[in-house]
């Protein structure tokens, strides 16, 4: 193994109207009774494609190579 490559992300907006997400999914899934079935947004389905592109190309480099994948979180660095 010779190299690192870091990909770092941040703001994926976990929970939002504008958040990074699956095309489908089920929310209140406490009991079947509960769960409905969501579709993701037109903003969303954009940012999904850009987020598989994105993990494409991180892994296509990162071939035989370290990958360390930094998410910057929600709170604001000092730096």
């Amino acid at each position: 193994m010779s190299g690192t490559v870091l990909a770092i992300i941040s703001d994926s907006h976990v929970g939002s109207s504008t958040a990074i997400s699956p095309l489908e999914f089920i929310v209140h899934n406490r009991s079947e009774d509960e769960a409905q079935v969501t579709h993701a947004n037109k903003l969303q389905r954009w940012l999904y494609e850009c987020w598989t592109d994105y993990w494409e190309h991180v892994f296509k480099l990162a071939k035989k190579k370290r990958l360390t994948v930094l998410f910057r979180g929600l709170f604001p660095s000092p730096l």
